[in-house]
């Protein structure tokens, strides 16, 4: 299992576009979940339940994967996030 925390930068939080990024580059990794954590919820990298947790700058959020290609999920995935948020 690997785990990448980031601090949310992004004025606008995590909106549609960015949850549909995350989601699609999460769906090319077959035998790996993927998950994003905010406070105490944790959610699979899917557009609609992304959207549930209302991140929000300034909210710390943690990718984990976990699985077959979770070293190349987490470096892909980490870096989206890095660079949407």
């Amino acid at each position: 299992m690997k785990q990448f925390t980031y601090v949310v930068q992004n004025a606008f939080g995590l909106h549609a576009r960015p949850a549909a990024l995350i989601a699609e580059q999460a769906s090319v990794y077959p035998n790996t979940t993927i998950t994003i954590t905010c406070g105490a919820e944790t959610v699979a990298a899917s557009v609609l339940k992304l959207m549930t947790l209302g991140i929000k700058k300034g909210d710390t959020i943690t990718l984990t994967c976990d699985g077959e290609y979770e070293q190349d999920a987490i470096e892909v995935v980490g870096e989206l996030i890095t660079n949407i948020l």
